[in-house]
């Protein structure tokens, strides 16, 4: 999963939440599409410090990107992977009072 935001041909700008990136790249193969944002929501890292961190960088980057668009359902898709990667990386006390989920 992860969220990309890019101005379409017509200077819109769109923010959605991508399963595949082939949907991503079918929404984007013109030449016209500016990305300009990505955020992925993959976790990475050898070890549990490493996953750790990656999950930390990923909670700011989503706090400091400026999402917008999204349907209801996709922010619950969010907050569900911030909760469940909380709890697995010891993050949830932290997230809950930067109101990240």
């Amino acid at each position: 999963m992860f969220y990309a935001k890019f101005r379409d041909a017509d200077g819109q700008e769109i923010g959605k939440l991508y399963d595949l990136w082939d949907e991503y790249h079918a929404d984007t193969f013109n030449p016209e599409v500016e990305p300009l944002e990505i955020i992925d929501f993959a976790v990475k890292g050898k070890n549990y410090r490493e996953r750790q961190s990656s999950v930390e960088t990923t909670a700011r980057d989503f706090q400091a990107a400026d999402i917008g668009g999204l349907f209801v359902s996709d922010y619950a898709r969010i907050c569900e992977w911030f909760t469940t990667m909380g709890k697995r990386y010891g993050l949830l006390k932290e997230f809950r009072e930067n109101a990240v989920c």
